[in-house]
């Protein structure tokens, strides 16, 4: 099997780049309709492409272009130019002008545009004039070939903070506005300043296309490639069938980048759990972890740390109080962090108090392996949780007399036995017998000594059950006698906003667990799911 490049799609030759293409067409199709009506003489309606990093913006671009040069129809009106992901040589605007000269004669073949490049390089000093005559030979390719130039500038946010100059960026504006001869696809980890506030050059001048994690069936999509890529058909089936895919696209946020790691590792073990693909994905992180954190200055980074070890969002003096600064410094140092893109705003309903938490919610559950012993504990009963519910099991039809019968049978032999218990209880439920069958299933959780039969999606949904049942009250009671609220805490928080009480902020990815728990609850409450398991396994009735 080849080597993915997964950090650098821009290297893999156009045919694996193909094969790696396997989600988001909707959002291909809708650039290249963007483009394909573009009026000739007007001035293009430039497009930003914005998500986290490993979102696949990068993909997404290459992409783009690559249909531009399939199609002959929008090929023969636009000439794809592709900027390097990386352009930290561009720091005004005649390096950007030369740059798009030197990175169009490579796309075209032809060598006259990056000679063009070099003598302007070597006969101008001045920057103003150094930027009007490459922008100039630019417009020169679009007289010589009939051909609009397509920018796909990555880090779009980065190249204008490297110009630094308002008045250049204003040009640089002005120059997008005034030719139609150019349209601009850029890329951002996510929306900057330049084009969020209204003092700023570009602020609502793009057309803003977000990039959201991958969903269920795109996932699905990603691990059948990679097991077609190993030679291992069988893959899809194994894996899907242990809820391992679905918990590592929820905690990732469904990042195409992270998600392909994790398929790799998969391939690789295809007996494994969702803990041990995390744990291979941390190690791999690490180091960009590290380096990204480390280029922060001290008193940030601790503020970062402070957010990072809350895991949930936290108010201003929450952060204050945990870093030890006043409220007002630590108001500054969180809106630094929000504007390098470290952290991020967030209002609860009904709330008029901001909260802010980490962007990258990988990063968090770094941290919490790696930094945090509590964080770890109380991870780790999550993703355990998650797992065991999201696993699909689907159920045989049962006589549920007879189950009854044998149920009874086992308890009389074996009175203390909660497993045993939480059986018999689980018929009675299923017969609508809650009062007695939440009396066994209260023994049950309380003489269970295996905390992993707490932490099965069995259990869960004997809960799940019964509050949509109408019992919430009792399902809480039972709970607070045991452990159960820390080892399955999304039940939890469930079962207090049935009950109508505020549950405070939460971290993503719990609140994340308790919507799919919430879900269980109204389907079984819709009726639709009458008989057999609860089915939380992406496109299944509870499917959240």
């Amino acid at each position: 099997m080849s080597t993915p490049r997964i950090y650098n799609p821009a290297q893999l030759p156009g045919d694996e780049l193909e094969q790696s293409f396997v989600a988001r067409q909707e959002v291909l199709a809708s650039l290249l309709r963007a483009i394909r009506e573009q009026a000739t003489h007007v001035p293009c309606q430039h497009t930003l492409l914005i998500g986290p990093r490993g979102m696949g913006k990068t993909t997404m671009g290459l992409m783009c272009l690559r249909r531009v040069e399939q199609d002959p129809a929008l090929a023969a009106r636009w000439q794809p130019v592709r900027f390097h992901e990386e352009s930290y040589g561009i720091g005004d605007l005649a390096d950007l002008w030369l740059t798009a000269l030197r990175h169009l004669a490579h796309a075209t073949g032809d060598n006259q545009w990056a000679k063009k490049a070099s003598a302007l390089v070597s006969s101008e000093r001045d920057a103003n004039r150094q930027a009007a005559y490459a922008l100039a030979a630019l417009l020169d390719f679009h007289q010589e070939s009939g051909k609009r130039l397509l920018l796909f500038i990555e880090n779009l946010d980065q190249v204008l903070a490297q110009i630094g100059d308002e008045r250049q960026v204003h040009a640089l504006r002005a120059t997008l506005t005034q030719h139609p001869e150019l349209m601009l696809l850029g890329s951002a980890n996510t929306v900057f300043k330049a084009i969020r506030s209204h003092s700023y050059p570009f602020y609502e001048f793009f057309r803003l296309v977000f990039l959201h994690g991958l969903e269920a069936d795109e996932t699905r999509l990603l691990l059948q490639a990679a097991g077609q890529l190993a030679g291992n058909s069988s893959l899809d089936a194994m894996v899907a069938g242990t809820g391992r895919l679905e918990t590592m696209r929820r905690l990732t946020g469904g990042n195409p980048r992270l998600l392909k790691l994790a398929c790799r590792m998969m391939v690789e073990s295809p007996v494994g759990t969702a803990f041990d693909d995390l744990e291979r994905l941390i190690d791999e992180q690490t180091p960009y972890f590290k380096g990204r954190i480390e280029q922060l200055p001290p008193q940030l980074r601790r503020v970062f740390h402070c957010l990072a070890e809350g895991w949930r969002p936290l108010l201003a003096k929450e952060v204050a109080a945990a870093s030890k600064l006043s409220s007002s410094h630590a108001s500054a140092q969180l809106r630094q962090l929000v504007e390098k893109g470290y952290a991020r705003e967030q209002r609860l309903a009904d709330s008029k108090r901001v909260y802010y938490e980490v962007v990258d919610r990988f990063y968090n559950i770094y941290y919490l392996l790696r930094l945090s012993h509590q964080g770890r504990g109380r991870f780790e009963r999550l993703l355990q949780f998650l797992q065991a519910l999201l696993e699909p099991e689907p159920e045989e039809p049962i006589d549920l007399a007879e189950a009854e019968r044998y149920a009874r049978r086992a308890w009389e032999y074996s009175p203390t036995n909660g497993l045993v218990r939480h059986v018999l209880s689980d018929v009675l439920a299923r017969q609508g017998r809650w009062e007695e069958s939440l009396a066994h299933l209260g023994q049950a959780v309380i003489w269970s000594e295996d905390e992993t039969v707490w932490a099965g999606s069995g259990l869960a949904e004997s809960f799940i059950r019964a509050l949509a049942a109408g019992h919430a009250t009792r399902v809480k009671e039972i709970m607070a006698r045991t452990a159960l609220p820390e080892s399955m805490e999304p039940l939890w928080h469930a079962t207090c906003a049935e009950l109508g009480e505020e549950i405070g902020p939460l971290p993503a990815e719990v609140a994340d667990a308790v919507a799919v728990v919430v879900a269980g609850v109204e389907a079984v409450r819709a009726g639709n799911t009458p008989a057999g398991r609860v089915d939380f396994s992406p496109g299944g009735e509870a499917d959240g």
